[in-house]
């Protein structure tokens, strides 16, 4: 997939994208130029190998990070919760259901890349719309963006208000860093949790949540009108009420 200047599509960087396209995108997948970030290298093959020759979408078999260079990826019995972190038992230990889920594997090192190296290296596309689903390295991929996210619309991911993984940020310096970027919190959703009140998966604990950032309406009302007609796209997309 190589991205063209005249191309209107809006760059959807999925980083975290095990399992496939997200449900997310699939019904605009017309009007998205898709990047699937997938460093584990089976899953980052299967998700190739279902791209139909490369057209749908371009997959990143690396890590996104804060840094260019060689990482440890800690992996877990169970792999959705693997991550970049080492696991913070103190924290995780209180739930007995999650010990086997989060019971360590292996580290194995793992090649990541700044996503700002890889746009100008690789000819990737504007990170217009990001969904960050990395288990706590949240802070640290979104760093990788540098200057980049003056341009993104909206972000999705997966946060935590509690610290499940050694040296991670939580869900308040998540909503501080992106301030700086003119990224407001718009919306917060948990699946496992009606109301959000509680969670089942952390003993009826609210441990995990999915925010939703998008720039704010000051920042809209200095753009023209098709940058606030993508802004609403990419709210829209993300379950977030359009900006008036």
């Amino acid at each position: 997939m190589q991205v063209s200047k005249q191309d209107s599509r809006l760059g959807f960087i999925d980083i975290g994208a095990r399992g496939g396209v997200s449900p997310l995108a699939q019904q605009y997948a017309d009007k998205l130029l898709q990047v699937l970030v997938e460093p584990e290298a089976a899953e980052a093959e299967r998700l190739r190998s279902a791209s139909e020759n490369g057209n749908k979408y371009r997959v990143i078999g690396s890590g996104l990070a804060h840094v260019d260079g060689e990482l440890l990826f800690h992996e877990t019995v169970n792999p959705y919760c693997s991550s970049m972190l080492r696991v913070n038992h103190e924290v995780l230990d209180q739930n007995e259901n999650l010990i086997e889920h989060f019971a360590f594997k292996q580290s194995v090192p793992v090649m990541c890349h700044r996503y700002d190296t890889l746009y100008y290296k690789d000819n990737l596309p504007q990170p217009h719309i990001i969904k960050v689903d990395v288990q706590g390295f949240e802070h640290q991929v979104l760093q990788g963006f540098g200057g980049l996210l003056q341009q993104t619309l909206g972000i999705v991911l997966e946060t935590h208000l509690y610290p499940i993984y050694h040296d991670q940020m939580l869900f308040g310096d998540i909503i501080k860093y992106l301030a700086g970027y003119d990224l407001v919190l718009r919306r917060i959703t948990n699946d496992r949790s009606s109301d959000l009140n509680g969670d089942h998966h952390f003993n009826m604990d609210l441990v995990e949540i999915d925010a939703v950032f998008t720039k704010s309406r000051g920042w809209a009302s200095h753009q023209p009108r098709e940058m606030v007609e993508n802004l609403n796209f990419a709210c829209a997309l993300l379950g977030a009420v359009p900006n008036r």
